[in-house]
């Protein structure tokens, strides 16, 4: 099994962003006539592995996030607080006044509907019968002068996603990854292997080689 998702991870469908500014991990699910929404990136990865129990669950002490945060330790301790700070930032966003922090969420219900086409690629990935509908729920737009990042979001989408649920976690991991890459299929790689259970060497060489940028990708 730890073969065949590392394979994926080497061969995940690439489908390009528009720019760097906007990633297409900002998307959310809704297949049948479920009444939640599902992370784009978590769709593409589940259907993969067939043994879910390979992701991990939200037991003991960890929630997905913790998860990451504690495998992102590992890596570095400054890219862990990096991704400690993203998150809170995102949690705290209607309270978003502070100056200091990079990352700034501003409400919006104007985002663009910017990837239509993956529609029919994901159409037969939904496990529940039925249409399948595609939101936009965040759109991330960097500063020209400075670091400061801008994360424009629809409120009364991110409602309809269970803050517990592991699909806020690799919503979150994936914007949080375009200040490492430029590749909506890298990212869609290192989110896997940071919601992966087990932690062989390849998977950590990987983390290890975008996270402290040691590629040009």
């Amino acid at each position: 099994m730890t073969t065949l998702i590392y394979l994926f991870l080497m061969n995940l469908i690439k489908i390009e962003a528009s720019s760097f500014s906007v990633g297409n991990g900002g998307q959310i699910v809704r297949c049948g006539n479920s009444d939640y929404y599902t992370s784009l990136d978590y769709i593409y990865i589940r259907n993969f592995i067939s043994n879910e129990n390979s992701l991990i669950k939200a037991i003991d002490k960890y929630s997905y996030i913790d998860f990451v945060h504690e495998k992102l330790k590992k890596i570095s301790p400054e890219i862990a607080s990096d991704y400690n700070a993203f998150i809170q930032s995102f949690f705290l966003r209607e309270k978003n006044s502070n100056s200091q922090s990079r990352y700034m969420w501003l409400e919006t219900r104007f985002l663009p509907d910017l990837y239509l086409y993956e529609k029919n690629v994901i159409s037969g990935k939904c496990k529940l019968g039925g249409g399948i509908d595609i939101a936009l729920v965040i759109v991330r737009k960097e500063g020209q002068n400075d670091d400061t990042i801008t994360f424009y979001y629809d409120e009364e989408l991110i409602q309809k996603v269970n803050p517990k649920d592991i699909s806020t976690s690799f919503l979150l991991t994936h914007e949080w990854l375009w200040n490492y890459t430029k590749s909506t299929e890298t990212n869609r790689k290192l989110n896997a292997i940071l919601h992966h259970r087990t932690n062989n060497l390849n998977e950590f060489e990987m983390l290890n080689k975008y996270l402290n940028n040691t590629s040009n990708d």
